[in-house]
């Protein structure tokens, strides 16, 4: 019996349909099988108190239930759902006039909530209530001119009358019904679906937190940083666990190199360049000994297009070569005597010497595959004492946020570091990153931040 009740409901249903049509077609054919069910019950009564007239009516309208299920199967979905609502209203239509006065209008109600349940379409369904409202008000004015032609006992009025009723009842409470056991199961699929989101969640969270201590060990420590700048900072904010930016520091002899970094893109991606990029960088110093910071970032350059770029000179393999890379500001410091070398891709210097700042402009193109890629040049500068140095990235100068969701801007930036250049090292630290805050408000993170300060 249930095999035979869900084979009905499943009639029409195939895997391609949305969840909620389904849900739709399964109500649909339920209700055409309990309608054929009420039919069959009309044709044996009517057969019973030999009322020959109506038999082919009842005929007719048990044949189109099945047409229905007939234009589901074929997946004639919008022509079966119109003549499953015409169909019923037929049929309850036959019940009014056939049974006099005897509670048929409780079986508009269900057909009046029908449509609603099985289009999806609001207009439709809003046209079929009108319309059996108008039919419901029809039947009423006609009902005194048929009643005369029943001629209906009291035993056979009364026993039409309790069988509208209980057909009422009945498919009211079997729409009610279906709906609250659809909607549980719905609500036990949904929260089984969520326990396996929230686990692969927590298993990608904690291998991206494993990934996080990973990038960590390519950063230079805070103690090697301590150690060789007495007055210094570093602010470091990745937008997400793991970052693109990142901070890079090597000690010669009297050189000490250092480098603020960032690479396409942030998050995973992000990080998973920022590797790459970090040991172009320890490669090019340690394993080739290349010391001009120009020429450094030339074999770095070279580094990562190999890295992104395979040996096959196929024409689509260049084409479809990854091309990411970094944008960077790498300095060489002699401990000695306080002269700096430095380079830039895309990304500047700013020093600021009497609380006037002084901008060094990088070279306008990428580490990575470009096109027409020309040699970094380096720049040489005598620091003196006092002087403050700022390496960044992007992410601070174009963090939106303020009254109107702006970006803070590069002119905004220089005005604040001239603002607090006077105060101690530590307090710029904290005033530069309570800035951003203030700046940022509720909105989002929109990129990885890092700002490198340092007092000669």
């Amino acid at each position: 019996m249930k095999n035979c009740w869900n084979f009905i409901s499943d009639i029409g249903c195939y895997p391609d349909l949305s969840f909620a049509e389904q849900r739709r077609i399964r109500l649909m054919n339920r209700l055409n099988f309990i309608t054929a069910v009420v039919l069959l019950i009309y044709l044996i009564v009517e057969i019973l108190i030999k009322v020959y007239v109506f038999i082919p009516f009842l005929i007719v309208m048990l044949a189109l239930v099945n047409v229905t299920f007939l234009l589901l199967y074929n997946r004639y979905y919008r022509t079966a759902k119109n003549f499953a609502v015409l169909v019923i209203a037929s049929c309850i239509s036959f019940f009014t006039l056939n049974t006099g006065n005897a509670m048929s209008e409780v079986l508009f109600i269900p057909l009046a909530v029908m449509p609603l349940i099985i289009f999806s379409n609001k207009r439709i369904s809003v046209f079929y209530l009108f319309f059996i409202m108008a039919l419901s008000i029809a039947l009423r004015t006609v009902q005194p001119y048929i009643d005369p032609l029943l001629k209906l006992s009291e035993d056979e009025f009364y026993f039409f009358r309790v069988m509208n009723l209980i057909n009422g009842i009945v498919i009211t409470y079997f729409i009610t019904y279906y709906f609250k056991k659809a909607n549980e199961s719905y609500e036990s699929k949904l929260l089984h679906m969520n326990e396996l989101v929230s686990e692969k969640n927590k298993a990608i969270t904690d291998s991206i937190n494993y990934a996080k201590h990973i990038q960590n060990a390519i950063l230079p420590s805070q103690q090697f940083f301590r150690d060789n700048f007495k007055e210094a900072f570093i602010l470091y904010k990745p937008k997400d666990i793991v970052a693109g930016d990142f901070y890079w520091m090597y000690l010669s002899g009297d050189h000490l190199y250092f480098a603020a970094a960032d690479c396409t893109g942030h998050g995973v991606p992000g990080a998973m360049v920022s590797v790459i990029c970090s040991n172009a960088l320890n490669r090019t110093v340690k394993e080739f000994g290349i010391t001009d910071t120009g020429k450094i970032l030339d074999k770095v350059r070279e580094l990562v297009v190999a890295t992104f770029v395979h040996d096959d000179n196929a024409p689509e393999a260049l084409e479809n070569a990854v091309k990411d890379g970094m944008d960077i500001s790498l300095c060489c410091l002699n401990k000695k005597t306080n002269e700096l070398s430095w380079s830039g891709a895309n990304n500047p210097l700013w020093i600021i010497r009497s609380q006037e700042l002084i901008e060094y402009k990088p070279d306008k193109q990428p580490i990575g595959k470009t096109d027409n890629p020309q040699p970094f040049t380096t720049q040489y500068i005598q620091l003196q004492k006092d002087d403050h140095l700022f390496i960044f990235t992007d992410g601070y100068a174009d963090q939106f946020g303020g009254d109107k969701g702006k970006k803070f801007k590069y002119s905004q930036f220089k005005e604040l570091l001239g603002r607090i250049s006077n105060k101690a090292i530590n307090e710029q630290h904290q005033a530069i990153d309570e800035e951003l805050e203030a700046w940022k408000g509720n909105l989002e993170q929109v990129d990885d931040i890092l700002v490198i300060g340092i007092k000669i």
